[in-house]
């Protein structure tokens, strides 16, 4: 079924993206109104083919399918047809329209009859060649589907117990035990705004040593104090705890205050990145305004973070998040020290990634706050810099693959 959810996906929208349903000689007649075969149809009014063509990733058709779909999962279709393409909303179709067809489509597929599967969705063959790919990448890409089932057809359901269990703990395995604080420098955006300092003059020090003793101690009472792991998430805990810093004091420092999700941050940041592939170690900055810009951010509660397994949000954390949202940010000139400074004193948390070195990994650990600047912990710096050019670390990685196990040396941080 997992494979039959993702082949619908596939044949339906292609690009994994809910859509909505193009104009063709099977909804439109030659020179008639858009989707107008649909009238009279389907549940349809006339007038109202095009309001109920396909959407989303079974492509919802008709009046009487999203009055029926849309009761089921309380979203009131009928109404607003739009939301049939809406990323929750489509999730919740796809799974209760196979459901409904469960038994049928597994009897199809248990034969490889995928024709017949697919007509359950579709109503013909349309996108039959896409679907039946997923089944073929799956028996190469997926190798634990094929010994699952041959387990089951020797002894049964213990067999597939443990298989899944196998997969299960593979799939949830810790990280290495080496944390991961890489960053990715962000590539030049025009559209930035630039950040220019008022017209004010700057404290000795900021914050001062009596504000560091008042609030620093409350400000890890309440709970803002963040720990990635061991997972190269910096990018979503920092801008975490930026925000939560700037919601803690925007609300009058209060006691206790629950933290902002930095797993949907990180997630959102990689997903917003302007680089190819996926396969590089953490994130840009501008990746995870981008994904704040666009997509807000939930509660903790509604996407815990766990560097240990991938836990899965909460149902509505996507409508929840538009409610915190980025209003507007500025980049700070990194060659002015005293234009750094102004921003920290102005708004009292600025968003930074920097380079570290190994000294940063050997800082004592304390549960105690210092009390004030001549407290804070000193980070012993060996004057070797760790400045990583992650490209070419990937064009290096490529490299000793294709060597095999032969050395190869090279220079990095150019």
């Amino acid at each position: 079924m997992v494979l039959a959810a993702l082949g619908t996906i596939r044949a339906e929208s292609e690009g994994f993206l809910p859509i909505s349903e193009f104009q063709s000689l099977y909804n439109t007649r030659p020179g008639g109104a858009p989707f107008a075969l649909y009238e009279g149809r389907l549940g349809n009014q006339p007038g109202e083919g095009a309001r109920f063509k396909g959407r989303g990733f079974v492509q919802l058709t008709g009046r009487y399918n999203y009055a029926k779909y849309g009761q089921v999962i309380g979203v009131d279709l009928t109404a607003n047809a739009d939301l049939a393409n809406a990323p929750e909303v489509v999730a919740l179709l796809l799974a209760e329209f196979l459901a409904n067809h469960a038994g049928a489509m597994r009897t199809a597929l248990a034969s490889r009859q995928f024709a017949a599967a697919r007509k359950l969705v579709n109503g013909g063959s349309h996108g039959l060649n896409r679907f039946k790919d997923v089944f073929a990448l799956a028996d190469t890409a997926w190798p634990l589907a094929t010994s699952a089932a041959a387990s089951v057809g020797k002894v049964g359901r213990s067999a597939t117990s443990k298989a899944t269990a196998k997969a299960t703990s593979k799939a949830t395995a810790a990280p290495a035990t080496r944390r991961s604080l890489t960053v990715r420098k962000d590539p030049t955006d025009i559209k930035d705004r630039p950040y220019l300092p008022p017209p004010v003059g700057l404290q000795a020090a900021f914050p001062t040593d009596e504000d560091i003793a008042k609030f620093l101690p409350a400000y890890s009472r309440a709970g803002m104090s963040l720990n990635q792991g061991q997972e190269g998430a910096c990018t979503g805990f920092v801008l975490a705890c930026a925000v939560n810093y700037l919601r803690w004091a925007k609300d009058g420092y209060p006691k206790k205050m629950d933290s902002v999700s930095p797993r949907m941050f990180y997630n959102c940041a990689r997903r917003y990145d302007e680089y190819a592939g996926e396969d590089y170690d953490g994130s840009s900055c501008r990746g995870a305004f981008k994904g704040w810009f666009n997509n807000g951010v939930c509660m903790e509660g509604d996407w815990p973070f766990s560097d240990t397994q991938l836990l899965q949000p909460k149902y509505g954390y996507a409508q929840r998040a538009a409610d915190n949202t980025l209003g507007v940010y500025y980049r700070v000139e990194l060659a002015s020290i005293t234009d750094m400074q102004a921003a920290i004193q102005s708004t009292g948390a600025v968003y930074v990634s920097a380079y570290t070195h190994s000294g940063w990994d050997t800082v004592k650990k304390t549960t105690r706050p210092p009390a004030n600047h001549g407290a804070l912990p000193a980070i012993d710096f060996d004057g070797r810099p760790s400045k990583i050019d992650v490209d070419w670390q990937h064009r290096r990685r490529r490299l000793s693959q294709a060597a095999g196990a032969g050395r190869w040396r090279g220079r990095v941080g150019q």
